[in-house]
């Protein structure tokens, strides 16, 4: 049996409700995926985060696979969670940077409002 049938029976053992079928499917998958996302985020703990939020996908969208090649659709939700953890950090560092311009803005004295006190 080929490892692409094997990875075929345990996905549809997993998805008739086999936790082990889903720990072997892990086992088999879980260092190529974290060395795919280790190479494509900015540190190993988003990594770690990313490969995280993959497999708790695959436990709760298993029905979205339709069949064909299991690994590379486990990639392709790693991808897309990558690019999710992205967009999320930019939205922060928007935030943080917008935060900063009001904080700042607040903090400090309107000069023009300095100078009308210094002309009166």
């Amino acid at each position: 049996m080929d490892k692409s049938t094997i990875e075929h029976d345990q996905f549809e053992e997993f998805r008739n409700g086999s936790r082990r079928a889903f720990d072997e499917l892990y086992q088999l998958h879980a260092a190529a995926l974290l060395c795919f996302l280790s190479s494509r985020c900015w540190n190993d703990v988003r990594a770690e985060d990313v490969a995280q939020e993959t497999w708790i996908q695959v436990w709760h969208k298993h029905e979205s696979f339709h069949g064909g090649n299991f690994r590379a659709w486990l990639f392709k939700l790693a991808s897309n969670r990558k690019v999710d953890q992205a967009r999320r950090y930019a939205r922060r560092m928007d935030k943080v940077e917008l935060s900063s311009v009001i904080v700042a803005s607040v903090a400090l004295p309107d000069n023009r409002e300095e100078e009308d006190r210094r002309n009166q």
